[in-house]
């Protein structure tokens, strides 16, 4: 379906709901189905773990082919593969619970596919003065999907059936194919990765010459308005070289060139060479471009600015891997092992909500307030890169875990997932944004590295939990217990490594200041 870029994005955002309904609708049924088969918490890990680590492997490649590719059938292709990891997991299902490894590989596989691809695209297609408030909207679209496939997944599993209710998140991934947008080519454009990459100017180059230098938060130039204008730049020199050769004076010019001076030294030639080079600084761009493309050069300020914030994104990088490492490291735990802990307390809301039902409530509490979250970060950045905000949000985090540990009671575990909901938000929130903002040629690649590193929490953490649950003193409360001491520890790695940093720049800039001050006593003695 062909569209408008504005529709495009809201197309981007209910397929990213649409798929997250479905993949963890689908990690509902996997849930009970495997507790029905009698599965222990290493088990539940394990399989867990196993789709998990086929995203972490393959997403960066997957990215990275996305900023080559044509995304929207790498969608299509994923919408395809979730359709079947239903399937398989339908015609599996009471043989041997092994055998959901097989269904699993697929949905991480979709999971590698589709998520890079989708966010790249739209951190690509949205206005980059909104990068945050665009961003922020389309993870409201996938966590309320999210939220909505936890709740009705344990009600439609309980009164339709068990399995056969996997008909559902079946259909709703397999209709993205059908409607997904194509969307604008990207990838077309040949800018090349230095230039782009310069905090001041930008010269969009087409047939190799420049053509105009931009302003990074002035206007940008779509595909297709440089194509007219680059065919409107040519039309006008045939033009202009037709009435030359009309009025006789450039047929001398244009039939038989000047041949160089095969005598001239090449210390002659380099020197022409060299004053006949254009430099991009000194390009004048044609009247028909000045039209369109205004603040042609930005001041030192800015570009000072801009250089900066690539450095503070350089440097919060890793810590908000870290965070989201281990927030997504929870999240899976709970999908995977709250079960357990469910039906040996007998956790449940009087008649409104079963034992069966009450992990999807859980789950949909958790992601309904990380969709607030998510509206009330995509008012502002003020929140982002404020490394005290992420310490309070690991205190929290390590609080509510240990709290689901100790107060095992029905309205307790509620309200501890709306503490690890709203820093969930925080964690996932910050990690996107900062992964996009590293570049602006490789988005689906960073995307990638992103994706590689919250399916590795995925996929370590569970494992780890169920591991310690399945000892012979462990109870239901291990993981969850875990999982708060992870964290604990990953504030710790936070710290040493922003203290290393910073001590690390401070001798690179002392280094660098020693070296210059020699040079510039030699200039004021001259």
């Amino acid at each position: 379906m062909k569209c408008g870029a504005r529709l495009r994005y809201w197309l981007y955002c209910v397929s990213s709901a649409m798929m997250n309904f479905s993949n963890f609708y689908f990690w509902v049924c996997i849930s009970l189905l495997a507790y029905s088969m009698g599965a222990s918490p290493l088990q539940l890990g394990i399989i867990q773990a196993t789709s998990a680590t086929i995203t972490t492997t393959t997403s960066p490649f997957l990215g990275m082919l996305s900023d080559k590719l044509r995304p929207h059938w790498m969608v299509r292709a994923s919408s395809l593969m979730f359709a079947a990891a239903c399937a398989v997991l339908l015609l599996v299902s009471g043989i041997n619970v092994w055998l959901y490894v097989l269904a699993v590989i697929l949905s991480g596989l979709t999971s590698a596919t589709y998520w890079p691809t989708v966010q790249a695209t739209v951190a690509k297609e949205v206005d980059k003065n909104n990068v945050n408030r665009d961003m922020s909207r389309f993870a409201v679209f996938w966590s309320v999907g999210k939220s909505v496939g936890y709740m009705i997944a344990g009600y439609i599993f309980q009164y339709a059936g068990g399995k056969y209710s996997l008909a559902v998140p079946a259909a709703v991934a397999g209709s993205i194919m059908f409607w997904y947008p194509f969307g604008a080519n990207t990838g077309d454009s040949k800018l090349p990765k230095e230039l782009a990459e310069l905090p001041g100017h930008h010269y969009l180059k087409l047939d190799e010459e420049p053509v105009m230098a931009i302003n990074e938060s002035g206007p940008r130039l779509s595909l297709e308005e440089r194509r007219s204008l680059e065919e409107a730049r040519n039309h006008k020199e045939k033009e202009d070289c037709t009435q030359k050769v009309l009025d006789g004076t450039s047929g001398k010019e244009l039939s038989d060139p000047k041949p160089e001076d095969s005598t001239q030294s090449e210390d002659t030639r380099r020197t022409k060479d060299a004053s006949t080079q254009t430099n991009p600084d000194d390009y004048t761009m044609k009247p028909e471009i000045q039209e369109i493309v205004i603040d042609m050069k930005i001041s030192q300020e800015e570009v000072q600015k801009s250089a900066e914030m690539k450095k503070l994104n350089s440097q919060f990088l890793p810590l908000v891997y870290m965070l989201n490492f281990c927030v997504y490291g929870i999240l899976a735990t709970l999908n995977s092992q709250l079960i357990h802990l469910i039906k040996e307390y007998n956790i449940h809301i009087g008649n409104l909500v079963s034992t069966e039902q009450y992990l999807g409530v859980f789950m949909c509490t958790l992601f309904s307030v990380q969709t607030v979250m998510f509206v009330i970060f995509g008012m502002t950045t003020a929140w982002l890169y404020r490394l005290w905000l992420m310490f309070l949000v690991e205190g929290v985090l390590v609080l509510c875990l240990w709290g689901i540990a100790f107060i095992p009671q029905a309205y307790a575990v509620l309200a501890f997932g709306v503490g690890i909901g709203a820093c969930a938000a925080f964690a996932i929130q910050s990690s996107i944004i900062v992964s996009l903002r590293m570049s602006e040629t490789a988005k689906g690649k960073f995307a990638g590295i992103n994706e590689t590193v919250v399916s590795s929490g995925s996929a370590i953490l569970p494992l780890v939990a169920g591991g310690f649950a399945s000892l012979e003193q462990a109870s239901p409360k291990t993981p969850y217990a875990t999982c708060g001491c992870v964290i604990a520890l990953c504030g710790v790695a936070q710290g040493c490594w922003y203290i290393a940093q910073n001590v690390i720049e401070r001798r690179r800039q002392a280094k660098a200041g020693a070296v210059n001050a020699p040079a510039s006593k030699d200039e004021e003695a001259k």
